[in-house]
């Protein structure tokens, strides 16, 4: 089967922190949540039941990409950073409703 990415606004915000070799990392990372987005953890989430996320560092920080799985398609949510022990993603995820 295959998944179609959709990035989310906030997402896009955030890609435009980081340079070029950290964008091509991501990306990187993304086109196997492509192929196969069960691949990564499965997180909690109040608002949808298939959420998922990448770990990944990023400016020398543990970050951890979010995304949401919609039956064919994959909703990128954005970039956490691992400090704030996702303290962000359910506001993430309202966003993206």
């Amino acid at each position: 089967m295959k998944f179609e990415l959709l990035p989310s606004n906030n997402f896009l915000k955030q890609l435009a922190e980081f340079d070029d070799a950290e964008r091509k990392r991501i990306k990187e990372k993304l086109l196997l949540a492509e192929q196969n987005p069960f691949r990564n953890k499965s997180i909690y989430s109040k608002a949808f039941n298939h959420v998922f996320r990448i770990r990944i560092t990023l400016q020398d920080r543990e970050k951890r990409i979010v995304y949401v799985v919609l039956k064919d398609k994959v909703l990128i949510i954005g970039i956490l950073d691992r400090d704030n022990d996702y303290k962000d993603l359910e506001n993430y995820l309202k966003k993206a409703k």
